[in-house]
């Protein structure tokens, strides 16, 4: 409650500085940004979450049918991975589809009594600072130093306490970088453990980049509870006209058209601008739009997302890959470090002073 009533305080502060201009502003980015445009694997992600909740109602009412722990495949806990690489739009799918589910109410909050809690591994993390980061969310902060095994077995006995039986982790990569086999070994068998728990197993939900299913399939115990949304990097032949979608869907949000339509040429270099990722062509095609509209003109084109590359990367316009026509030799995961190495070497370079 402290902590609320700090942003609330902080929140007024920051609205007292706003000018009518920057509201009405503030009104058309948040308009832009709220927008969601709906891919194929969203469908698939609820169709697997949707399947997640079956199996822990099966369970239940098993339980609650016999009087007793059920056995077999109903008493064990399932595992939904949830991969992609950074920028995919792994994150944001998640949430969405955990607020449209009436099961998850609540899941924001801390006291909202939702049986689903979801966090962000911390990085770097430990499975004390995670057992520690997920009690925390239940309600339970600590300034002692309490034990690994000691976090996780208060980690079990609150979980039924708070009606808890789902569990998200986010960026679930930072439990298994830099570990030995043994330590990942460790993460994988508490894991199972609370998928295992006889008298309240937990359906867990994992998110994090490609890597992480190559840590679980090394496990057969744990593969064999666990299926994967994988979020592909978009394509023009398979995704095209969903990125034609996402396009008219945000310039219509922004107030601003699309008069002459793209060609191919242009959707290649924002697909190749983005990596493909699809998280990352949403925000670029946001900001393109918020670039139009607060000029002032009715039409978005190429200079608006030349415009935002160039200052989400820092290159200049000899690495921009909406500028120059050998746009597909440029290493988009380079070009922000390949833009301070040239900054560096012109700074560096010896200045002529003869007419200072």
């Amino acid at each position: 409650m402290k902590n609320e009533a700090k942003a609330h305080d902080v929140l007024a502060r920051l609205q007292a500085g706003q000018t009518p201009e920057r509201m009405d502003r503030a009104r058309m980015t948040s308009s832009v940004w709220r927008g969601f445009f709906p891919l194929a694997r969203d469908a698939n992600l609820k169709a697997e979450m949707e399947q997640l909740v079956d199996a822990c109602l099966l369970n239940m009412a098993e339980a609650e049918t016999k009087g007793m722990p059920a056995i077999g495949r109903l008493g064990e806990g399932r595992m939904l991975g949830v991969i992609g690489p950074s920028g995919s739009g792994k994150t944001r799918s998640l949430h969405r589809c955990f607020s449209n589910m009436p099961e998850f109410e609540g899941y924001l909050n801390a006291d909202g009594g939702s049986v689903l809690v979801s966090i962000v591994a911390p990085s770097p993390c430990t499975l004390k600072l995670l057992g520690q980061t997920l009690l925390r969310k239940l309600g339970y902060d600590s300034t002692r130093d309490i034990k690994e095994n000691v976090v996780w077995s208060m980690l079990r006995q609150l979980l039924p306490t708070r009606g808890v039986r789902f569990i998200h982790i986010d960026e679930v990569q930072h439990l298994f970088t830099n570990k030995s086999e043994n330590e990942i070994q460790k993460v994988r068998d508490t894991l199972k453990g609370l998928m295992q728990a006889p008298d309240w197993p937990v359906w867990l939900v994992l998110s994090g980049l490609l890597e992480v299913a190559d840590v679980i399939e090394r496990d057969r115990q744990i593969r064999r509870r666990c299926h994967f949304v994988e979020f592909k990097a978009l394509t023009l032949s398979n995704d095209r006209d969903d990125v034609l979608g996402i396009f008219k869907q945000y310039a219509n949000r922004g107030g601003v058209r699309i008069r002459r339509m793209p060609g191919d040429e242009f959707f290649l270099r924002l697909l190749h601008a983005s990596g493909g990722a699809a998280g990352t062509t949403i925000e670029l095609v946001q900001d393109a739009v918020l670039e139009a509209a607060r000029a002032g003109v009715e039409e978005v084109g190429t200079a608006h997302f030349a415009s935002v590359y160039a200052r989400r990367s820092g290159c200049s316009d000899q690495r921009n890959v909406f500028v120059v026509d050998d746009w597909r030799s440029l290493d988009v995961m380079g070009v922000s470090a390949a833009a301070m190495k040239e900054d560096d070497a012109e700074a560096k370079k010896p200045r002529d002073t003869r007419n200072a």
